[in-house]
């Protein structure tokens, strides 16, 4: 029986469907999706094999005209034809630089795709959509947020022979620092020895997994994360004050037991951080020091993702687009996982607007809630040049809302 390998492009890009081409599968997105005159974006692609052979590629891209009759193209490029080779199950991701011509057109134009796809005889399909959606809570896109690879995703396909993808054109003047290099890029983001370390800490973290629950009890579990939350942070730059640092440390143990709660997304949890740190040939044995030393950029990630649900939960409504959401969650994480600077604005916005929401359901022995509060208070006041900007002041106002909600509810 053929293993059955992990989705990757939902790691990278949310594709509830995606076009598929003699066992390729991909995805396209211009990125940004609107430049002005002279300006350039990457188109990429997203191109996954799902056979258990090696695959080649032929990519064609049809610029877009000024019109459709002697039209002229209103885009450029280097290489208009591509050719790729992906080996079994290899994913990766083909940046294609474009940039505008001297023609002056704005409005909605399409680029063209076409693609064809060769193999050998006799290959199987290694990788399948989950047959129902897997669901979590509060998290309404799982897209770079290390699960999918674990938990599965569902997803369509359709004929991908050909297809075309939307950019935005503008004639206005764009900024440019230097001439663009027009060479298309690919990088391969995954490869059959990554599946090996992924099998690997699944079977860990099965043979594991009972020891590993009992580890992580709520009061050694917080220690854990607060001392490594404050270390972490005053690495980049950003010194917690006593309130923020029981703040975070309160939310990311509700985070971990989150998923520990929930038993389809235990594996979403552990097996991203026990890979990481079979990677990195650190000793599994210390559950706490697994989670500290390898598993804190996930369960950081994860945390975000969490007080974005539950700021939406709070007001009725995402206030921030999926793709800010993410970038947001992704640059917090990897500044604390490498010791990058991070604004102020960040660990409020979402980290400690999210905690306020569990702080009381989070319960530490001979804690004194309405003290815990006030820590929270006093450290807020002391950062008043934090979520001034114009996009960021309604979460003030809902930080002050959910504080002096919790405040009440004590006195309650």
């Amino acid at each position: 029986m053929a293993l059955d390998y992990p989705d990757i492009i939902g790691e990278y890009v949310t594709a509830p469907q995606r076009y598929e081409v003699n066992g390729l599968q991909y995805v396209g997105l211009f990125d940004p999706p609107t430049i002005n005159a002279g300006e350039t974006t990457n188109f990429l692609l997203y191109l996954q094999n799902t056979l258990d052979a090696p695959i080649k590629v032929v990519i064609k891209l049809v610029l877009p005209q000024s019109g459709p009759f002697m039209g002229q193209p209103v885009l450029r490029t280097k290489q208009m034809e591509i050719d790729l080779g992906l080996e079994m199950a290899e994913v990766g991701r083909l940046a294609i630089p474009l940039t505008t011509t001297d023609k002056e057109v704005s409005g909605s134009y399409s680029l063209g795709v076409e693609v064809r796809v060769d193999h050998a005889r006799g290959t199987q399909a290694i990788r399948h959509p989950r047959p129902k959606p897997v669901k979590i809570p509060l998290i309404d896109d799982l897209s770079g947020l290390n699960l999918i690879g674990v938990i599965g995703t569902t997803y369509s396909t359709r004929n991908g022979r050909k297809s075309s993808f939307d950019i935005t054109l503008s004639k206005e003047a764009g900024e440019i620092d230097e001439l663009p290099s027009l060479e298309p890029n690919y990088q391969q983001v995954w490869n059959i020895e990554l599946a090996d370390l992924m099998h690997k800490a699944q079977a860990e973290v099965n043979e594991s997994r009972a020891n590993i629950v009992a580890d992580l009890k709520v009061e050694p579990l917080f220690t854990a994360l607060y001392a490594e939350s404050t270390e972490r942070f005053a690495d980049s730059g950003l010194p917690l004050r006593v309130g923020e640092a029981i703040a975070i440390g309160k939310l990311l143990t509700y985070t971990v037991h989150f998923f520990l709660g929930q038993g389809p997304l235990q594996d979403g949890l552990l097996c991203p951080i026990w890979e990481r740190a079979l990677a990195n040939e650190y000793a599994t044995a210390n559950t706490m020091n697994v989670l500290k030393y390898a598993g804190y950029r996930h369960i950081v990630r994860l945390a975000e993702a969490l007080s974005f649900g539950l700021v939406a939960q709070t007001v009725g409504k995402h206030l921030w687009s999926i793709r800010e959401r993410q970038d947001v969650g992704s640059y917090v994480a990897n500044a604390l996982d490498e010791g990058h600077t991070i604004p102020p604005d960040f660990l409020y916005l979402p980290l400690m607007l999210g905690a306020l929401r569990i702080i009381t359901k989070v319960k530490l022995p001979d804690e004194d809630l309405h003290h815990t509060l006030q820590l929270v208070k006093k450290a807020r006041r002391e950062r008043r040049d934090i979520l001034l900007d114009a996009d960021v002041t309604r979460a003030s106002k809902i930080f002050d809302h959910l504080l002096n909600q919790n405040m009440a509810n004590l006195k309650g």
